[in-house]
């Protein structure tokens, strides 16, 4: 960010000194157009309409980045959602659940017992 702004200072002053060395009148036609004014007004203009038409080539880029990178982040928030469930998981202690049993009957208590 600091450098980005070094260099946009430091284009500033260039474009500055630029125009006052360039003071010199031109007259400029386009599409039937005719304008007149001096040559560092029409070079710096022409310097912004690129810079302008160049962000815009850009825009569709940029938001279709933003979009794949958000959708990136939910994927990795599923995971690591995952993640953390199957480690709790892991560590948790698994106890066994019981499991049922007949009652043990003696063969003495079998012959005691009527037989239906």
């Amino acid at each position: 960010m600091v450098f980005t702004l070094i260099v946009v200072l430091v284009l500033s002053v260039l474009s500055v000194i630029f125009a006052l060395q360039n003071t010199i009148a031109i007259s400029a036609a386009f599409f039937g157009l005719k304008m007149h004014g001096p040559l560092a007004v029409f070079v710096l203009a022409s310097i912004g309409i690129g810079i302008v038409i160049g962000v815009l080539v850009m825009v569709p880029n940029v938001i279709k980045n933003a979009i794949i990178i958000s959708r990136h982040r939910k994927h990795i928030d599923g995971l690591e959602k995952s993640l953390k469930e199957q480690k709790a998981q892991i560590t948790e202690p698994k106890v066994p659940a019981p499991e049922p049993t007949a009652p043990i009957v003696s063969a003495s208590e079998e012959m005691t017992q009527p037989k239906e």
